[in-house]
């Protein structure tokens, strides 16, 4: 609906992260257009993947599957999209979908964001925005981080800067400055404040944690990091994760499976129990992070993200940064909806004709191109 000379739209937003254990949708009213839009989350919703989780970590994992198989895995996230999309929708009518669909590959210049998107586009009538990295990844872009252009979007402020950091499979974070000292009209002003934003993927997060969790406490994930608190830092362990990280900065993967930082759980799995390697594996993350931020400025950590209720995380986190630490809920953003409502602001953007990415962040060389693919029905 329009409200003067700004459009109001319904748009949901759906991520399926690297830990592949649910999907996450949101919905959000997004007001204006470009850099000037606002957004505001209505609600969200989350649902497990089932048996297809296990299907779809498998083929991550590089597992071999024929043809059909996986034609049948994306058709069926698809499915399951529209039962989640149901649940948050209700009667209300979407204006727009975007859907990011399930990493199950990532080196660039390859990717794959696996889904099916037909089932939705039938099931809702609506566009359904989705392969958000590709145009990223084929003018020389790394795909990701892609968030920081939205984080823009819901965080900026003129008078502080900022630091959001994503606590999901693979920690990134997005530090924006604040917006004193640009100059110009407001499409002006906020492009040269874009510039610079900065922002990159650190370490394996919960990729890292999940599968020490799986192995070794048949659990999907240490909840609220109780076990973990019960451990010990193993200083021999510690210096091996932090080594292993460091030294894998270039080939570690923000969309793939973690599996780089799986040979350190394998190699120390016999010596420590499994809250000594989930306290170190927390403090190892944490130490990564704070190298990551060194002289990065003087800001508070905002935290996002399923990490961010690892308690035990939080605590190193807090500890070997020594930054003041809050959550996005507090600024109207829930944490555990952040990358959904994200995707459902970057799939706008592209619906709108821009970039969902920035070049200063994943390295593409293209300024302009979209390329991101738009299924609908043709009456």
């Amino acid at each position: 609906m329009r409200t003067g000379n700004r459009i109001k739209r319904l748009v949901a937003g759906c991520m399926t992260g690297t830990s592949i254990d649910g999907i996450d949708a949101a919905l959000v009213e997004i007001t204006g257009e470009g850099l000037a839009m606002q957004a505001r989350f209505l609600k969200g919703t989350s649902a497990g993947l089932g048996d297809l989780g296990l299907h779809l970590r498998s083929f991550a994992n590089n597992s071999p599957a024929i043809a059909g198989e996986v034609a049948q895995m994306a058709l069926d996230l698809g499915k399951l999209h529209v039962d989640v999309l149901l649940d948050l929708l209700g009667e209300q009518t979407p204006d727009l979908i975007t859907l990011h669909g399930q990493t199950v590959f990532h080196k660039p210049p390859l990717s794959w964001q696996m889904i099916n998107p037909w089932p939705v586009v039938k099931e809702f009538g609506a566009e359904v925005i989705y392969d958000l990295r590709g145009s990223d990844l084929i003018f020389g872009g790394q795909g990701a981080p892609i968030t920081p252009l939205a984080d823009f979007i819901l965080f900026r402020d003129f008078s502080k800067e900022r630091c959001i950091v994503n606590f999901g499979g693979f920690i990134n974070y997005t530090y924006i400055p604040s917006g004193m000292g640009f100059a110009g009209s407001e499409e002006v002003r906020l492009s040269r404040w874009l510039e610079g934003v900065r922002g990159c993927d650190v370490t394996p997060c919960n990729q890292l944690l999940d599968y020490i969790s799986r192995q070794f406490l048949g659990m999907p994930y240490d909840v609220g990091g109780l076990v973990a608190a019960t451990g010990v830092v193993d200083e021999e362990a510690l210096n091996a994760l932090i080594a292993t990280l460091t030294s894998n900065d270039r080939t570690l993967r923000s969309l793939g499976t973690g599996d780089e930082a799986f040979a350190w759980v394998k190699d120390f799995q016999k010596r420590l129990s499994p809250a000594d390697l989930l306290r170190t594996a927390c403090r190892g993350i944490a130490t990564r992070l704070r190298a990551a931020l060194v002289d990065n400025g003087d800001f508070e950590i905002t935290g996002a993200g399923g990490g961010v209720k690892n308690q035990t995380l939080m605590a190193e986190v807090t500890m070997m940064t020594g930054k003041e630490f809050q959550t996005t809920d507090n600024y109207g953003v829930p944490a555990h909806f952040r990358e959904a409502i994200e995707i459902a602001i970057l799939g706008d953007l592209a619906a709108q004709g821009y970039p969902v990415s920035l070049p200063q962040i994943t390295g593409r060389t293209d300024g302009t191109t979209t390329g991101c693919k738009i299924a609908k029905t043709i009456s």
